[in-house]
């Protein structure tokens, strides 16, 4: 651009002393002053068009020589800024994807609790319901809205996790507590045989997991079924007596909204229970499994590293 700007000046001077030479010649020979002023109109034209011209050729050579790096630091920098540019792309594209999914979220969610407040009127129509048909509804509503707070948290969670020592089994006890209401609706009764464990996890997170493992076996266990709570090799296990997933399904059920086979039989599946709780797994350092027991059956396995976990003895 400083180049242009010289050679443009040089022309303008140039153009300006041929024309002072032309108008001393006029003078001198006493040239009619109409010609003279012709003459510098039809020249004035010609030259801006040319000092036009040339300005978009040098920014054009400047953009061609701006992406070419002729040394090693403008090499190192034009690498740093494609890959910025690549990076803000991938982060906008994965914003995006997370929007959609909370929206997609919300609306399953809004599906839910709504079906179950559709239930509890119905039954409050009853004048003679008894209260026991009221509680497990109760308490699917209040699991969607809890699903539905916890996947926002789950998109925040960063440093909002306290590690502890915590007693396995007292914990798993907590959570079949909480699910009573939906136990005894199935007529399904709790075996513990996990022993003196002790995890160093996050409290409020793995007891969500374990929270919506149970609740999934509970949903698809026959009444009158057991839902065993054992250990092994540093893998807590909950093992259901239900029918098992198809083994089509088994590489798909912790994708969001994903309910298979055994979904589709069903209108309290969301698809989104265990997608969430293999979302906190992650966050807090941990793996989950579902293994079919043939002939009938889900081991749901909640794998700990081995540095965090205690047996203690009696």
């Amino acid at each position: 651009m400083r180049k242009w700007c010289k050679e443009a000046a040089r022309l303008t001077i140039g153009y300006w002393l041929l024309l002072g030479l032309l108008a001393l010649l006029w003078y001198v020979y006493r040239l009619p002053g109409a010609l003279f002023a012709d003459l510098v109109w039809n020249s004035l034209w010609p030259v801006l068009g040319w000092v036009a011209w040339r300005l978009w050729h040098t920014k054009q050579r400047l953009k061609q020589t701006n992406l070419i790096p002729r040394t090693l630091v403008e090499t190192e920098l034009t690498r740093r800024l494609a890959q910025a540019k690549r990076d803000h792309r991938h982060q906008l594209l994965q914003l995006q994807a997370r929007q959609r999914q909370e929206l997609d979220n919300v609306d399953r969610f809004a599906h839910e609790i709504k079906n179950a407040l559709m239930a509890l009127e119905g039954l409050t129509a009853q004048p003679t319901v008894a209260s026991a048909p009221l509680k497990p509804v109760l308490y699917q509503a209040n699991r969607h809205l809890d699903l539905l707070l916890n996947a926002e948290r789950l998109q925040f969670l960063t440093n909002d996790l306290a590690f502890e020592w915590l007693d396995l089994t007292a914990l798993c006890q907590t959570v079949v507590q909480s699910l009573a209401p939906l136990m005894i609706a199935q007529q399904l009764r709790p075996q513990f045989a996990i022993g003196n464990v002790k995890v160093l996890s996050d409290r409020k997170w793995l007891t969500f997991i374990v929270t919506q493992l149970v609740t999934n076996a509970v949903k698809y266990s026959p009444p009158g079924r057991v839902v065993t709570f054992a250990w092994q090799a540093s893998t807590l296990q909950i093992i259901d007596q239900g029918p098992g997933v198809a083994p089509s399904d088994l590489p798909r059920v912790f994708e969001a909204g994903f309910t298979g086979q055994n979904g589709h039989q069903t209108t309290q599946a969301t698809g989104m229970g265990l997608y969430l709780a293999q979302q906190a797994a992650t966050k807090i350092n941990l793996t989950l499994a579902l293994v079919n027991r043939p002939p009938h059956g889900i081991r749901a396995e909640v794998h700990f590293p081995a540095a965090h976990v205690k047996l203690t003895k009696l």
